[in-house]
């Protein structure tokens, strides 16, 4: 496993990552106070925040 080294400085071992990101659609739009209310005038993009990034999802209670 030549790629999970412990020291995250020396990164020249890691493959090139490739992203796909595609074309933002101009489709239901917000109005201009809605949009500076939610931060994007792009309603598929207002998604929930959950505020549980960077959580180790096993050390998680669940109810």
């Amino acid at each position: 496993m030549r790629y999970l080294k412990r020291d995250s400085r020396d990164l020249g071992g890691l493959p090139i990552g490739m992203a796909y990101v595609p074309w933002q659609q101009w489709r239901a739009i917000y109005d201009d106070a809605r949009a500076l209310t939610r931060g994007t005038i792009f309603s598929e993009l207002d998604l929930p925040f959950l505020g549980k990034g960077g959580v180790n999802p096993c050390a998680v209670k669940r109810y």
